[in-house]
């Protein structure tokens, strides 16, 4: 299987062409024709990077546009535009993603070092709690970091990290600010290694096991 994009465009020969480009360069590729479509394919599937065709983009509504507000600041993104006259496709790259002249510079580049996820159902609120995470249930001292979370939500959070977490499925962490210091269980989600792209590294998890008391206090004391 090739990288898994979502391409967001309407019918019609520019939509063949994103197709033909992107199945050229190895590309497997989902369709969706405005954003609420996009936004409920992208809760249930996974993708590692995303295209939106700008006539599309220009036709739908600001709210429409609001939806998916939060997929520009994670996923890689990169606005394209079909020119029947000269049969070629330009791009722009929108969100956190970096410049990429071609469909194909942005697949290598940005989209091939992102591992591919699905967007939250909860709102993640930007928050630095200072954590503890351990690779096993005991909190070995030799497998401790210190790091800090970037967001965090009732489903799960972000810790930034420049340690390889790759091939570990879960994680145990303590937050420092939590009265109760029961270590949280979490499942690893995704993965962004240092140097892979131009956002911050770390890993994104979901909680496996955390206590009411525990979840009660990240709700009423810090509203997350």
């Amino acid at each position: 299987m090739g990288t898994k994009l979502i391409l967001l465009c309407r019918e019609g020969e520019s939509r063949n062409a994103y197709l033909e480009e992107s199945h050229r360069v190895g590309a497997d590729i989902d369709i969706v024709a405005d954003y609420g479509e996009l936004f409920q394919k992208m809760i249930g599937n996974n993708y590692q990077g995303v295209l939106i065709d700008l006539l599309t983009s220009m036709k739908a509504s600001k709210d429409e546009k609001g939806m998916v507000q939060a997929i520009l600041e994670v996923f890689p993104v990169v606005q394209v535009r079909w020119d029947a006259s000269s049969n070629t496709i330009s791009t722009m790259s929108m969100g956190n993603s970096v410049g990429c002249d071609t469909i194909n510079e942005f697949v290598k580049n940005e989209c091939d070092p992102f591992t591919a996820r699905s967007i939250r159902l909860y709102t993640r609120r930007s928050i630095n709690f200072n954590v503890v995470i351990g690779r096993d249930e005991k909190m070995s001292e030799q497998f401790l970091e210190r790091t800090v979370t970037i967001n965090c939500s009732k489903g799960g959070c972000f810790f930034f990290s420049t340690q390889d977490w790759s091939g570990q499925k879960n994680v145990w962490f303590v937050i420092k600010e939590l009265k109760n210091k029961t270590p949280i269980a979490g499942e690893i989600r995704w993965l962004m290694g240092w140097g892979k792209a131009m956002v911050i590294p770390g890993f994104g998890i979901s909680f496996t096991d955390i206590k009411p008391y525990q979840m009660q206090e990240l709700t009423n004391k810090y509203q997350v």
